[in-house]
């Protein structure tokens, strides 16, 4: 495994709610909370008639729609990969590029891209190591991941 050095900022599981911490594992700070991601669940389930349960399980587990409606409020550009796409992701990424917020239905995690080029680390709430990898997509098609995330920074 390549050592992409330190991340300074890793938060841990509490109760069911990974997308929280995988959202602030990305951005490497407490940026979200249960009660902004409640409140975009609700906004979300009130616009387009969703069960506001399907946006918000009672394990805490947040639909998509609520990670990325989060990230695009704050200024961050989104983009949902399909799993076909993650073999043709290109190792070489945006400078601009975050990283990614990684879901298989039932948890969700992030990768971080670091300085060192070619170099992404993943963070997982409920694992207190961090994983380094250097071949993303290989990664994310490996572990059955369903949805992906893309993030970049904001736009100035």
């Amino acid at each position: 495994m390549p050592n992409c050095g330190r991340i300074k900022y890793h938060e841990k599981q509490i109760e069911g709610r990974c997308g929280q911490h995988a959202i602030n594992n990305l951005l490497q700070a407490r940026r979200s909370t249960s009660n902004n991601l409640n409140k975009i669940a609700e906004k979300l389930s009130e616009e387009f008639g969703i069960d506001k349960e399907d946006l918000n399980g009672d394990d805490g587990y947040y639909d998509v729609s609520v990670i990325v409606k989060f990230l695009v409020d704050r200024g961050y550009e989104v983009q949902q990969l399909q799993e076909s796409e993650f073999y043709k992701m290109s190792r070489r990424q945006s400078n601009r590029l975050l990283g990614y917020i990684l879901g298989d239905g039932r948890h969700w995690k992030s990768i971080i891209k670091t300085n060192n080029v070619d170099c992404y680390c993943v963070i997982d709430s409920m694992d207190t190591e961090k994983e380094h990898i250097k071949v993303l997509g290989e990664y994310m098609y490996e572990n059955n991941f369903e949805i992906a995330i893309k993030v970049l920074k904001p736009t100035v």
